[in-house]
């Protein structure tokens, strides 16, 4: 059985090569696209399309009226934003 392996050693060689590159990319590809833990997806949502959010309101004396009279229903506060649902 070994002298067949080494009668088809290139085969053999760039099958596993091949095979290596396949698994190595396809390593890549899950841990690039993973979602991050413990994060919620409305926040993530968010920080992605910021904009969408801002363009109302864009000091925190808005966010301060709403957390006085309860018109936010919840406030989370990121690296660079406040979110508000």
């Amino acid at each position: 059985m070994l002298e067949s392996l080494f009668k088809y050693k290139s085969r053999l060689k760039f099958g596993v090569v091949l095979r290596a590159l396949a698994a190595t990319l396809t390593l890549m590809w899950f841990t690039i696209n993973t979602p991050e833990r413990g994060r919620n997806p409305l926040v993530t949502s968010m920080e992605k399309d910021s904009a969408l959010y801002f363009a109302s309101e864009r000091d925190i004396t808005a966010l301060a009226q709403d957390a006085k009279t309860g018109a936010a229903k919840s406030i989370g506060l990121s690296m660079q934003y406040a979110l508000v649902s």
